[in-house]
């Protein structure tokens, strides 16, 4: 998929903003390390343990890559659908289990509001209006778990070896293994959930654009 030349300008505007609050609370992070005992290195690494920031982070590039690339992985619609996905995931879980935990203020409001709830509903307005649907299947839910099945994997390895856990509801040591698995279970299920939702609403105005030109 490439970007046309009305698309281009909301692109644009969208990947800045998308950058703009990654490289923000990147910053934000690396300055607040000693405030919680930890290395500006280990704050870096454990930027990136987070699924908000990788999410946010494919965000960015679905937006950045079409501008140059037609071809690329990030400017494919299934990719670009799949990251509706996962952003959409990332302001749902949020704001419904973890927004009461933290109260921050200033400049790590701003990225806050920016990464879960600004993106999420802009990202996935863009795709509403501008990213073919046509190529989705009833396949694609399942493929789309992979990411987020990798990445409590990933999570666990983490909390276990370094005792950093990303998520309450993914800590081991505070809610036990049975209790992981449960909510481990339970989100896998709203991804694969929000996943068909995708495919239905991208086939349905698929087939109504269709059907309109006719």
């Amino acid at each position: 998929m490439f970007v046309t030349k009305n698309q281009k300008p909301l692109t644009v505007y969208l990947a800045l903003i998308t950058w703009f609050a990654l490289i923000l609370q990147f910053i934000l992070m690396i300055t607040n390390a000693g405030d919680i005992g930890i290395t500006p290195l280990t704050a870096a690494t454990r930027f990136f343990g987070y699924f908000t920031i990788l999410s946010n982070t494919g965000v960015a590039l679905c937006l950045t890559f079409p501008l140059f690339k037609e071809d690329h992985f990030f400017s494919k619609a299934t990719t670009q659908s799949a990251m509706v996905v996962y952003i959409l995931i990332v302001g749902i879980v949020y704001n419904t289990i973890l927004r009461h935990i933290w109260d921050p203020k200033g400049a790590a409001k701003l990225a806050d509001e920016l990464l879960h709830v600004a993106i999420p509903v802009l990202y996935t307005l863009y795709w509403m209006s501008y990213i073919p649907k046509d190529t989705l299947t009833s396949t694609h839910p399942f493929r789309w778990l992979l990411f987020p099945a990798v990445y409590l994997v990933y999570a666990l390895l983490r909390g276990f070896t370094e005792g950093f856990w990303a998520y309450p509801f993914i800590n081991v040591k505070e809610s036990g293994a049975a209790k992981v698995a449960l909510n481990s279970a339970g989100l896998l299920i709203v991804f694969f959930i929000v996943g068909c939702g995708v495919v239905f609403i991208g086939r349905g105005k698929s087939a109504f654009t269709k059907q309109k030109k006719e």
